[in-house]
């Protein structure tokens, strides 16, 4: 369930890491304080952990939402 997953940024890597169980051919997408797209990726159910490097992204407050068919998770992030 995508509910229980572990969404957080690491500053010294310049990543988005997603931790936790994914089902269902899932995907993130990063989106703006305006709602525009930043970046979208196909994420790799196979991997408790994912990565997702945001080092040619501008320091700012992102919406994250991971999601499948079945189940979406929404979440702030501030990417520093």
């Amino acid at each position: 369930m995508l509910l229980q997953l572990i969404i957080y940024t690491n500053e010294n890597t310049m990543n988005i890491l997603i931790k936790g169980t994914l089902t269902a051919a899932p995907k993130a997408a990063l989106y703006d304080t305006q709602g525009r797209l930043i970046l979208k990726e196909k994420l790799d159910q196979s991997n408790i952990t994912n990565t997702i490097d945001v080092s040619s992204i501008s320091t700012d407050v992102y919406i994250i939402k991971v999601f499948n068919k079945n189940s979406t998770k929404t979440q702030k992030l501030i990417i520093k």
